[in-house]
């Protein structure tokens, strides 16, 4: 009778959790950001022989940091581009998360966990827009899901926390600590033991061999690309912690079994202040190891119900004031590339936002301003925003227009170039959008 009703409790939960994550993406499915679009521009590259770059044609690049992601939508890119196969991606991370909160959901419930408390925690803005926003954050949150709730499966906590690192990089650590916390504690093969966090690592090296023999480099061009420093993290992991409330959790009385789960990510929370945290917004470098900690909290101790209580509050105030400006975004950009093709824009063009440019132009060549897809400007001084671009250079590659935010550039590397007396002789502009409540230019070469 007992098993009848943990299954029946499990099987509640589950559903109940399932049920609030999928209204919660609902409300926030048009959120995305830029990137996205490039990791679709290179499956669709890639999948219809142009080779694997962000423009057809061109050499080799490592344009995606999560080097599988392209592969994983390569069975979608023969059918559909742009913001079609964006669609699917978005599918693809939705499934995934649901997965995964439906696993943690039904753990929780074999220890009593009350629902409410267990929902809650898995419904941070955070997690639910990166869910939906077409990159690979969902698939890294399954995996990374996977590994921590398989508490007596040495072999699938080794084997999906490395998969994760292979999605998200700065993953490595917390894998290789959850693969040997769970072995230290394991009472399986002891040769299985000595080998979790080998195959924890293995994954993550195979994928850094790969970037060192065909690009020259084992870490991705977005470390290069997007320079950062602790200060930065530090910050980043401030805000981030307050934006899901979940990392808080670890603060919480922990269940015996859940200590790996939180050791790995007191550890992931270190590398993302070390790695200078992340550029995009809502805290995407936390976001796979969110559903991950409503394992940890001992819900029956005081101090781990005041910890939730907190949590709770402080991840609903957040998200009532941050996530209004993100759930339009993907409709924006849409309706952005759509005045792009209607002028029509010749190519190449240059910007700092190239995926939904990308598509604007379709087969047509893209200068990435922030060395996001190239290595060339990848390497120049300054940051993503800010890198020492000339007139000159956008000349040597021919470029034909340029796409900016604001008639006079709102970023660096923009408001350098429109500063050139030079650029007003050789181009002319015109808004043709906002975004963000910003306007978007467009300057193209004079005709003769």
């Amino acid at each position: 009778m007992d098993a009848v009703l943990a299954a029946r409790s499990s099987l509640f939960l589950s559903i109940a959790v399932v049920f609030a994550v999928s209204m919660a993406a609902a409300w926030a499915w048009d959120f995305t950001v830029d990137d996205a679009l490039i990791s679709v521009r290179y499956a669709h590259n890639w999948v219809h022989g142009r080779g694997w770059a962000f423009n057809p044609g061109a050499p080799p690049s490592d344009g995606v940091t999560p080097l599988p992601w392209p592969v994983v939508l390569a069975p979608f890119a023969r059918f559909w581009s742009g913001f079609a196969l964006l669609a699917a991606a978005k599918w693809i991370g939705f499934a995934a998360v649901l997965v995964a909160v439906g696993a943690v959901a039904r753990v929780r419930a074999r220890h009593g966990a009350p629902v409410l408390a267990v929902t809650g925690l898995l419904l941070p803005f955070p997690l639910v827009a990166w869910a939906v926003s077409g990159m690979e954050t969902g698939v890294a949150t399954l995996l990374v899901t996977l590994a921590a709730c398989a508490e007596q499966s040495l072999l699938t906590t080794a084997l999906a926390a490395g998969l994760a690192a292979t999605f998200r990089p700065e993953l490595l650590p917390w894998a290789v600590i959850l693969g040997s916390a769970r072995a230290a504690r394991s009472d399986q093969a002891p040769l299985l033991r000595v080998a979790a966090p080998v195959l924890a690592a293995g994954p993550w090296a195979l994928v850094a061999l790969v970037r060192l023999v065909t690009f020259g480099r084992a870490s991705p061009l977005a470390t290069l690309a997007k320079p950062s420093d602790a200060t930065h993290g530090a910050l980043y992991l401030a805000g981030a912690s307050l934006a899901c409330g979940t990392p808080l959790l670890l603060a919480s009385s922990w269940r015996k079994q859940a200590a790996p789960v939180a050791c790995a990510a007191l550890v992931h929370l270190a590398v993302v202040v070390a790695v200078g945290g992340d550029w995009m917004p809502y805290a995407r470098l936390l976001v796979p190891i969110l559903p991950s900690l409503a394992l940890v909290p001992d819900y029956a101790a005081w101090r781990s119900r005041l910890v939730l209580g907190l949590a709770a509050l402080s991840a609903l105030a957040v998200g009532w004031r941050a996530a209004p400006a993100g759930i339009h975004v993907g409709h924006d950009r849409e309706r952005l590339a759509a005045a792009l093709m209607a002028l029509p824009l010749p190519s190449p063009v240059a910007a700092l936002d190239v995926g939904f440019v990308a598509v604007a132009v379709g087969d047509g060549a893209v200068i990435d301003l922030g060395g996001l897809t190239d290595a060339e400007l990848a390497a120049l001084p300054g940051g993503q925003t800010s890198k020492r671009v000339d007139l000159g250079m956008l000349e040597a590659r021919g470029a034909r227009a340029l796409v900016s935010w604001g008639e006079t550039g709102s970023r660096v590397v923009e408001q350098r170039l429109l500063q050139d007396a030079r650029f007003h002789q050789k181009l002319v502009g015109r808004m043709v959008g906002r975004l963000g409540g910003r306007e978007v230019w467009v300057y193209v070469t004079r005709t003769p």
